[in-house]
Parts: structure tokens; sequence; C-alpha cells
């Protein structure tokens, strides 16, 4: 199979990641085409795991946070950039 995604982050990185946020040290770069948070994380790597590339695990400080109740954390290309301003999420 081709660009199969998956994400590998351990609990404990994916909490710094949400606690980031919290404390207002995560910059967050904008919102994805499907409305999630894109955010980059300084000092917290997960691993962008996309075996469709020439990078199949692809180190990254860039996440996506899905969810509000129960939020999932998903590492993502260190290239990711959100919509621009204005434009509505699909």
């Amino acid at each position: 199979m081709t660009g199969v995604q998956t994400c590998a982050l351990p609990i404990s990185d994916a909490q710094a990641v949400l606690d980031a946020v919290q404390d207002g040290s995560a910059d967050i770069l904008g919102r994805t085409k499907s409305g999630h948070i894109l955010l980059r994380v300084q000092g917290v790597e997960g691993v962008n795991v996309n075996t469709g590339t020439l990078n199949p695990a692809q180190p990254t400080d860039v996440f996506i946070v899905k969810g509000t109740t129960r939020p999932s954390v998903v590492p993502t290309s260190p290239a990711a950039t959100p919509i621009p301003p204005g434009r509505a999420a699909e």
C-alpha cells in the first residue's frame, strides 16, 4: 500500500503537546483543511509515518490536535501548512 499514514507518539509526549497548548508555549500555526489545530511544539519530537514517501519515518515537531473533549494528538509532516486565513475548513 502507498500513502498509508499512522502515528508514533508516546502518551507522555502527547500530554506534553496538550500541556504546551494550555500554557501557551505551543506555536499555533492555524487549522488544517479538516478544521483541526495545527501546531509546533519545540522539544517534543514525534514521528510522521507516511509509507507513500521517500522518508517513511520522519521526525517532526509539528502536530495536529483533533477533538476537544477527548483530544487526539497526531504527528504530521514538518512541512505541513495551515489553510489560508479566511478560507473555510472542509
